[in-house]
């Protein structure tokens, strides 16, 4: 297990903040990427860099945690949690229409390729034929 590094309570507060608040504000823009239709080639990016965020987040509340255990919570630090509560909820509500957007994507596509290939399908039926038979021609003069 990584060792903890102890950093000021008010520090490790506010720098857990800006880790969910750049969460939040990273999915509000995949949303909008993806009510626009421009959401291809962002997934991946998006991905990488969320979870690389979502590591850090969960490395600075442990640091928070050890540090909240067993002490008295102050106003301003018990005001700045429950804002880090309320981001958390955010995200999770945001993240799960996210997933039910991309699942309603991925069945439109789904669907689309279908449609297409049987249409590629019904099209090869009206292809000519090519018969490679050699034929009897009569010639007369």
């Amino acid at each position: 297990m990584e060792e903890i590094v102890m950093i000021p309570q008010n520090t490790v507060v506010e720098q857990s903040l800006d880790e969910y608040s750049r969460m939040l504000r990273m999915l509000k823009s995949l949303q909008r990427d993806i009510d626009n239709n421009s959401s291809q080639g962002c997934v991946e990016e998006f991905n990488r860099e969320f979870c690389a965020l979502q590591q850090q987040s969960q490395k600075t509340d442990a640091i928070l945690y050890k540090q909240l255990a067993d002490k008295e919570i102050t106003g301003n630090i018990s005001t700045q949690l429950e804002e880090i509560r309320s981001l958390q909820q955010d995200i999770l509500d945001l993240l799960k229409k996210t997933v039910l957007r991309a699942n309603n994507v991925k069945t439109l596509m789904a669907s689309e390729i279908r449609a297409v290939k049987k249409g590629r399908k019904a099209l090869s039926g009206y292809k000519t034929r090519v018969h490679h038979q050699g034929k009897i021609v009569n010639k007369s003069s």
